[in-house]
């Protein structure tokens, strides 16, 4: 009996190649090996998921919609090269091509992490004056975002996210009459 552990695909990756030698590995032995998140690109594995270019696709026509179409977004990312990051901005991209009035800077790299999120939006903030009209992420980092744009001392325009965190929903929650 072959028995399939955390430990045999350490460390823990968002990479999908990280896992595809556990996943040979187990039906090889004859386990079934089932992906939850990231896609693993493997004849050995079921990978079930949310359509992550639709999710940007569909943030991105609604921050287009609300900023009426024009201003700079702020896109803060998760950590690069993960597909989970790169199909959600490949249709946030894809909307906000057809929006010419629409800029966007995809400079930050949030590693998913609250703190590096904030430390990285207050700097750019900081030494970018422009107005910034919305802001997206990818996954966890919409409270650093917010806690960003505190610290900065700058207006909290909307964030758009595809999770949700407790902090962003307690900010919505105070702030949901503006």
């Amino acid at each position: 009996i072959y028995t399939l552990s955390l430990h045999d695909a350490l460390p823990i990756s968002l990479s999908s190649s990280a896992f595809t030698t556990v996943a040979k590995n187990a039906a090889a032995a004859g386990i079934p090996s089932i992906s939850l998140l990231n896609p693993v690109a493997s004849a050995d594995t079921i990978s079930l998921g949310a359509n992550d270019w639709l999710q940007g696709a569909d943030l991105a026509a609604q921050v287009a919609k609300d900023i009426g179409g024009k201003g700079m977004v702020l896109d803060v990312h998760g950590i690069s090269g993960v597909g989970i990051d790169i199909a959600a901005y490949d249709g946030v991209k894809a909307v906000f091509k057809l929006c010419p009035g629409i800029t966007t800077n995809d400079t930050i790299y949030d590693q998913f992490a609250d703190a590096t999120a904030k430390s990285d939006v207050q700097t750019y903030l900081e030494t970018h004056p422009q107005k910034i009209a919305a802001a997206m992420t990818s996954g966890s980092g919409a409270t650093g975002v917010l806690e960003g744009f505190q610290a900065a001392g700058k207006t909290v325009p909307e964030i758009a996210n595809d999770s949700m965190e407790d902090g962003e929903l307690a900010y919505w929650y105070q702030h949901k009459a503006s």
